[in-house]
Formats: structure tokens, C-alpha cells, sequence
């Protein structure tokens, strides 16, 4: 009886997960649609030139649909006939092809011009917890809309999750870009619709950054993955809390909007926004919306940030979507700061900056300690001593009350700038052979030489003596 009854289940959940599909019998690999009269066209559009569909008759007695078609010359006919058949079901978002197989259906031809705004709903997500809150783990950012191509980076406006058939839920948020009027490549999602009711306000899903970085517009980075590619993480412009509603603001914009009407027809809406900073200053966001009489609209904001009442440059206050601002708990949105002596050094903040400020502190210390130590020795005591009048040897110094008597009587000063006896030649044997060098003929330079030898040593032996004496 159990094996009959899992059975049962196994058969159950089989058909629960196929699909009815229609097929022309004579041309069933490219013929497969989900209605009979999509199975008729597709097979008299592929195989039967000249022919039209415009009907379907059936089901006859052999559960068979009947074709109808027309020829160019006006002959209406019957074109085959179409079975029915069952495949496992499309996966959410994909349509049954041709050929049977499920798939992302093309994207509807773009309608925004190049420098448009364009937003859709894009499916960020899935898990199979009900109490997740960030789907199944890092995605890719959008590069295009259902519809358009998009230039630069995108905005994340609003995020929700809904309840899945698994009983986990399904991540989505709703995105802007500008198109850049060109077509969004082949299978690209279909856009995911607009927010339902019930649906329950959630962070957006981690999402890898641009090719250049770039987080969107709403979102901060968060993080880096295995590859170093940036995460982006955030809840869009439009962030809820636990109870449902918006975050609070402590500093509010303020906004006027007007609109006008410019010579060449243009309606142009101008939204001026103020917002009060911090420090002081004022940060004004003007976005001007240009509609043309076609209906197609261009937008662009500028943002200026005013001076401080100090007259320094202002800086605009980070928006509470901020990543940092949401969770200052965190190591790597502190500024990192070491406290405590050498020895005892503790770091708060990124690790690879701690490490910088802990190797910057720990050179300090050992300047401070080799300083310490050149304080304490008896050698600096000394020369500071010294240096400041205070020598410990200056009583053993000599001073015109300590001098000593010294008698220079029997000093002969007959020689000084005279006397002397002139240089006798010198001889020298060389190879048998006596060579006289006559030095004497010299003699009365040298005389010369002497004077100025005798007068420099009277110079430099006065300035030693006046140099000791007169400094006492």
C-alpha cells in the first residue's frame, strides 16, 4: 500500500510539472506552441508558402485540430491537422519555442529614445528560506532593460520579495537607467512587473558591480568577492524598516518643482532639492525632465554643494541608504585609531590599517626608548652640564687665581729673526762618480722663507694664548 502510494505521488507530481502543448503531425520538431491555432500558424508559416492561417476547427472525434488557410490567389483550404502532447512546464519568465524547448521570449522592440529614462522590475534573487534576506548570494548588475539597452550605471529605486511556490521567496527591485535607444540583446529577462500588494520591503540582494566598479545609483560597496570584483549591497532610494515604512531622515529635502514650456514646444518640469549638511552647508540637486511634443523625455541633475558658515568647501551628508551609516558597528566603516603606551597598544578599525598604525606606533616607541636611554647615560649628563656653565672639572681648570709662576729667564731668544748657519752643499757618489749639490747657493731664499715661517708660528702661538686668557 506505501509503495502504491508514493507511486501515486511520483505520477501526481509529474503531470503537476508538464504542460499541454500542440504540435502539427507532420512537422513536429518546429511546430510546438501552447494553443492549437499557435501551432497551426507555426507550422503553415514554416512549411506551407503562400498559405495563411485563419482559423482552427476542433477537436474532431480523433482529438485532432483541423488547420484553416488561405492562399494569395483567395482559395481557402485545409492545412494539416494538430495533436496534442505534453512537455515538462517552461520555467517562470520563458515561453514554450518552436522546437518544444523553453526559453527567455525576445525582447519587445525598444521604444525610448537614446538619453530617456527607462525603468523596469528585475528578478534579483530566490531562497528557498522565508526569513532570508539577501536571495541566493551575489548577481549580476542589469546591463539592459527588458526592452533598451542602457548607458552607464543604473539606479536601484525599490526592493520587495514575494512568496514562492518552494515556500522560500523571490527577490525583486525596480531599476532606472538612461537607454541608449538601441535594442537589449537577446535573453534579456522580461520585466518582472509592478510591486504587488503584500509584497514585503527588503534590502537589494548583494550584486556585483559594473566592468569600471560602479555600484548603482541607491547602493553602496560592501565588500569585495573571490575575484575582487566589488559587491554592491543597499536598499534603493526607498529603504523600509522592520515595521514596512521609510527610514527617517535627519536632514529632510526640500523641494519646489515648476514647470514651463520652452520655444520649441518642450514641456520642461524643473525639481529643485535642498538639504541641509552637517556642517553646515547646504547641498541644492536641480534636475530638469524635457518632454518633446513626440512624447519622448530626456532628463539631467546636477548637484552643488555650498560653502560651511566657516567659508569652507561644504560636503554633502552620506543618504541613509548609506552602507556605513546603517551599520557604523562595523570594522570597516570606523576610522581606525590605536590607543594605550608602548607595549600595550590596542587598533580599532580595518585590519590592514591597524597593522600600518601598529608598525608606525611601534617605531615611536623605540625612538622614545633609544632617547630614554641616551637621557640616562652619564655622558649627557655631563655635556648638559657643561653646556649650560656648570662643569664638574671647571676648579681644576687654570685661572689667573690658580696660576702657576713659570720662569722664562733662561729662555735665548738670539735666534729669533736672526743668527742661523747657512746650508752646506751636499755630495753624493753615484757610480763611482762624486756629484756636489750645491744647497749653499740656496741659502739666501731660505733666509726669506724663515722670517715668514717664524712670523706665521708668532701669529697662531698669539691667538692660543689670548684665545685661553681672555675667555676667563
Amino acid at each position: 500500500m506505501r509503495k502504491l502510494f508514493i507511486l501515486f505521488l511520483l505520477l501526481w507530481s509529474g503531470v503537476a510539472s508538464a504542460e499541454a502543448v500542440y504540435f502539427h503531425y507532420n512537422y513536429p520538431d518546429d511546430t510546438y506552441s501552447g494553443s492549437p491555432g499557435g501551432s497551426c500558424s507555426l507550422a503553415i508559416a514554416s512549411h506551407q508558402p503562400g498559405w495563411t492561417f485563419t482559423g482552427v476547427v476542433g477537436p474532431g472525434a480523433n482529438g485532432a485540430y483541423s488547420c484553416q488557410c488561405r492562399h494569395v490567389t483567395g482559395q481557402d483550404g485545409w492545412c494539416g491537422q494538430v495533436l496534442q502532447g505534453s512537455k515538462p512546464a517552461c520555467a517562470s519568465g520563458e515561453t514554450r519555442r518552436p522546437d518544444g524547448s523553453c526559453g527567455v521570449p525576445p525582447p519587445p522592440p525598444c521604444s525610448s529614445p537614446a538619453g530617456s529614462t527607462v525603468s523596469w522590475t528585475g528578478k534579483t534573487g530566490h531562497s528557498a528560506s522565508p526569513d532570508a534576506e539577501q536571495g541566493d548570494g551575489p548577481g549580476s548588475m542589469p546591463r539592459s532593460s527588458p526592452s533598451c539597452g542602457i548607458s552607464g550605471t543604473p539606479k536601484v529605486e525599490d526592493c520587495w520579495s514575494v512568496p514562492a511556490s518552494d515556500g522560500g521567496q523571490d527577490f525583486f527591485c525596480k531599476f532606472s537607467g538612461t537607454s541608449d535607444g538601441k535594442q537589449a540583446p537577446a535573453g534579456t529577462p522580461s520585466d518582472g512587473g509592478s510591486r504587488p500588494d503584500g509584497a514585503k520591503g527588503t534590502n537589494m540582494p548583494p550584486t556585483k558591480a559594473d566592468s569600471s566598479g560602479n555600484c548603482p545609483g541607491g547602493s553602496t560597496q560592501g565588500g569585495v568577492d573571490a575575484g575582487g570584483t566589488p559587491i554592491c549591497v543597499g536598499s534603493g532610494t526607498n529603504p523600509t524598516g522592520a515595521n514596512g515604512g521609510a527610514r527617517g531622515d535627519a536632514n529632510p529635502t526640500s523641494s519646489t518643482t515648476t514647470k514651463t514650456t520652452d520655444a520649441n514646444g518642450n514641456k520642461v518640469t524643473t525639481t529643485t532639492g535642498t538639504r541641509d549638511n552637517g556642517d553646515g552647508s547646504k547641498t541644492v540637486t536641480k534636475t530638469v525632465e524635457t518632454e518633446a511634443p513626440d512624447g519622448s523625455k530626456s532628463s539631467t541633475t546636477t548637484q552643488t554643494t555650498g560653502l560651511t558658515p566657516g567659508g569652507k568647501q561644504g560636503q554633502p551628508d552620506k543618504p541613509d541608504t548609506d552602507f556605513c551609516r546603517q551599520h557604523p558597528e562595523l570594522n570597516v566603516c570606523r576610522n581606525s585609531s590605536i590607543a594605550g603606551q608602548c607595549g600595550q597598544i590596542t587598533c580599532m578599525g580595518d585590519a590592514i590599517q591597524c597593522a600600518t598604525l601598529r608598525e608606525a606606533a611601534t617605531i615611536q616607541c623605540r625612538q622614545k626608548d633609544a632617547e630614554d636611554a641616551l637621557k640616562a647615560s652619564p655622558q649627557h649628563a655631563l655635556g648638559s652640564a657643561a653646556a649650560s656653565g656648570n662643569d664638574p672639572l671647571k676648579d681644576s681648570l687654570p685661572t689667573p687665581g690658580n696660576a702657576a709662576v713659570i720662569d722664562v729667564s733662561g729662555l735665548n731668544a738670539d735666534g729669533w729673526l736672526g743668527g742661523g748657519a747657512p746650508i752646506d752643499d751636499v755630495s753624493v757618489s753615484l757610480f763611482d762618480r762624486t756629484i756636489v749639490i750645491p744647497l749653499s747657493k740656496a741659502s739666501s731664499y731660505l733666509i726669506v722663507f724663515r722670517y715668514a715661517l717664524m712670523v706665521a708660528a708668532a701669529l697662531v702661538s698669539f691667538r692660543i694664548l689670548s684665545g685661553a686668557i681672555l675667555s676667563r
